[in-house]
């Protein structure tokens, strides 16, 4: 995996984790301020179970791909400098 490829699948992961994050913040947000309903605890179940899915998923490609966490913040890191 190039440098660019890694940068660029760091991103992808940080981006999809910040969102994934931010739906169940609201989720439970919803659960907190209102009414709760059976279809809410659905969705904040079905969004928290989206999101330990995805976080496996990522652990075992990092795995097979021999990409360490440290990797992709340093390249995260050097990518942003370079934007600013």
């Amino acid at each position: 995996m190039t440098q660019k490829q890694r940068s660029i699948y760091g991103e992808y992961v940080l981006n999809e984790r910040t969102r994934m994050e931010k739906e169940i913040e609201q989720l439970q947000q919803n659960i907190r301020f209102r009414d709760v309903s059976q279809l809410d605890c659905l969705e904040l179940i079905i969004a928290k179970e989206r999101y330990n899915s995805f976080c496996e998923f990522v652990r075992h490609i990092n795995a097979i791909m021999q990409v360490e966490r440290y990797d992709l913040k340093v390249n995260l890191q050097k990518n942003r400098k370079g934007r600013v």
